[in-house]
């Protein structure tokens, strides 16, 4: 590979590690406005679940969020950034 390629793959993974933080972490903040939190959880879990699907191409990583948001009291679950780490591990 040239070193361009390799740049670009390492900002690629730094930039899906960030973005997968920031999509859990803005999940979790339902915990922080107890019944608001739910209605927002009903928002955006469509919303995240298409943004990891565009990051990883994968429905299981997507339908997995997605499920993940609905249900109550399981916000604390990582999905997206254990999605990366999957892809990182198995370099898909």
């Amino acid at each position: 590979m040239k070193k361009g390629i390799i740049k670009q793959n390492r900002y690629a993974t730094v930039r899906n590690l960030v973005f997968s933080i920031i999509i859990d972490f803005v999940g979790m903040t339902s915990y922080f406005f107890p019944f608001i939190g739910e209605i927002f959880d009903i928002i955006w879990a469509p919303i995240s679940a298409v943004i990891v699907y565009l990051m990883y191409k994968n429905y299981a990583f997507a339908t997995g969020n997605l499920i993940e948001e609905l249900f109550p009291f399981t916000d604390i679950v990582p999905t997206a950034t254990i999605a990366w780490i999957y892809c990182k591990v198995n370099r898909t």
